[in-house]
């Protein structure tokens, strides 16, 4: 009886779905960082210039309970659709406590770059933007400014 069931099979056509996945030809993406904000949970949202978000979390969050540190990939449609992981687990943290600091001076003029390896899903390279976290404001004095705006 099983052999009978099996050259049954074999011998009718089966018919199957086929699934056409497309090859994309950038490997790597870059995102555009413009603002940065600490969240909920020791992470961090960053926003692109389409204002969609990421977020940044590090190895060793107790709340996600994670091994790995990695970045949440939301698309431009608004779907969360891959995390891609850091490479050194160290990365992610002295990008959060460089952020820390630095935070509030990101924007559209100093944009934190991010590339990401669609193939391997690592985290390729991180550009910071030329902030000094140590800045102090005396570079720029009051005269000096109003200076600048008699100018105008």
């Amino acid at each position: 009886m099983k052999y009978l069931i099996f050259t049954f099979l074999m011998s009718t056509k089966l018919y199957a779905t086929e699934l056409i996945i497309p090859e994309f030809k950038k490997k790597v993406l870059t995102v555009n960082i413009v603002h940065a904000e600490p969240f909920d949970f020791d992470t961090f949202v960053l926003t692109n210039r389409f204002n969609k978000q990421f977020t940044l979390v590090c190895s060793g969050n107790p709340f996600y309970g994670n091994k790995s540190s990695y970045l949440e990939y939301e698309n431009f449609f608004g779907s969360h659709v891959a995390d891609f992981k850091f490479k050194q687990n160290v990365a992610c943290h002295v990008l959060k406590e460089h952020l820390y600091a630095v935070f509030e001076g990101v924007n559209r003029d100093n944009q934190i770059q991010i590339f990401l390896n669609r193939e391997s899903g690592l985290v390729e390279k991180i550009i910071l933007p030329p902030i000094d976290p140590l800045y102090d404001g005396e570079e720029h004095t009051p005269l000096e400014d109003i200076r600048e705006l008699a100018k105008l």
